[in-house]
């Protein structure tokens, strides 16, 4: 076991009682009281790997009291080596923990990765400082560390945001005045639009739900977002007391640049275009000969079904947030696998009607593009187009051999 865990275990049974004593503030002058304790909300930059696209929250606790506490708690940990993990992951059993580093180890390998830092000293009271420090340290012990995390209502964050508010009791956070609308689709493409491709996937398995114009607290779940409205909010106490929440910050900064990672070089919406002019290529060579390109179909039609095949089990097997609301689960559907077993026999009924079923999906796929539903990736125009006219010539010289 780790030598931070067994200090936290050490030291959680005392700090939870002392954290419920009322300071006496007649005997202990309260500046030297009140310095005892600092508490920081760290806000890492994002990083350039899929998951550290939006950066990332922890929250320094230093005890001067307890000379050599002077930890980051971070709610972000999860074990590669879990049993199942990529499994879990999928269906959305997502369990996360908080866990603790010593702060110069957070640090040290955040800004030596090439991230910045920013940590903001809150402007809390001793007594809510007691209580936050009280509450951390419990919920880092083994029996009450794991949670299932959201990544859209409960994550690293989020939770900060819940810790701090639970600690403060009463006092109102009073953060900067909304100036727009925004949904969480919005939100998420400010971080993923420097990774096309990522941004594609995430985009194809979130449906709906994350098209709806956010209230004010639900904006709150990426990292640098907090940052900012944290930054420029106030407290507000029930006595008419208003100070700043923030006391004073500290930047701290890389020692040398994000390591950037080769991507595809094209983008989703330019390959699927050239897709499309491959398509159209193809159909225009099958309608000169008559005779479709089976192995062409196959493997267009092969991955319309393997994105159906995830964005289906996503949509009904998922705890994922917003998966369950996906309407491209109409066009981008395991069904289609029916068809390319049946485009062998395409003179039969079946096949004609698994056809119609098909067409009819894509037909509904472009019109998500001008409905007010959800929002759709442009790279998928292509897509669908390309889908339906391989369909539109399979009917057509289908009828023609019929004839």
């Amino acid at each position: 076991m780790k030598v931070w865990l067994l200090t936290l275990m050490m030291w959680a049974g005392a700090l939870c009682a002392w954290a419920q004593e009322v300071p006496d503030t007649t005997a202990v002058d309260s500046t030297e009281q009140k310095d005892q304790i600092f508490i920081s909300l760290l806000t890492c930059s994002p990083g350039t790997e899929p998951y550290t696209l939006f950066g990332h929250t922890a929250i320094h606790m230093r005890n001067e009291g307890l000379k050599g506490f002077d930890y980051v708690f971070n709610y972000g940990l999860f074990d590669y080596s879990a049993k199942n993990f990529v499994w879990r992951f999928v269906k959305g059993e997502t369990d996360y923990e908080l866990g603790a580093e010593p702060t110069d180890f957070f640090m040290s390998r955040y800004v030596d990765e090439g991230h910045t830092v920013w940590e903001q000293e809150l402007n809390l009271t001793t007594e809510e400082k007691k209580q936050l420090f009280a509450l951390i340290v419990w919920n880092a012990l083994p029996a009450n560390k794991m949670y299932r995390y959201n990544f859209l209502y409960d994550n690293c964050t989020t939770r900060a945001r819940d810790a701090f508010q639970r600690a403060m009791g009463e006092v109102r956070v009073a953060y900067p005045p909304n100036t727009d609308v925004l949904t969480f689709r919005d939100i998420i493409h400010g971080y993923t639009s420097v990774s096309p491709w990522v941004e594609l996937g995430i985009d194809m398995v979130l449906g709906q739900e994350v098209d709806r114009p956010l209230d004010y607290r639900n904006r709150m779940f990426v990292p640098s977002r907090y940052h900012n409205l944290v930054k420029e909010a106030a407290l507000e106490y029930p006595d008419g007391t208003v100070k700043p929440f923030v006391r004073k910050e500290k930047i701290w900064e890389p020692t040398q640049e994000l390591k950037q990672t080769p991507g595809f070089p094209l983008s989703p919406v330019l390959t699927m275009w050239l897709v499309f002019a491959l398509t159209v290529a193809v159909s225009a060579i099958d309608g000169y000969r008559r005779r479709v390109a089976v192995w062409f179909d196959v493997l267009l039609l092969g991955v319309q079904g393997v994105a159906g095949l995830l964005v289906a089990f996503l949509f009904f097997f998922s705890e994922h947030p917003a998966v369950g609301t996906n309407w491209l689960i109409v066009v981008l559907n395991p069904l289609v696998f029916v068809l390319m077993v049946l485009m062998f026999k395409r003179r039969s009924r079946a096949y004609r009607f698994a056809e119609y079923v098909n067409l009819a999906g894509l037909v509904f796929g472009l019109l998500l593009f001008v409905l007010p539903l959800q929002q759709v990736p442009p790279a998928l125009l292509p897509v669908v187009l390309s889908l339906l006219l391989r369909g539109s010539i399979r009917r057509k010289l289908s009828m023609n051999n019929e004839q």
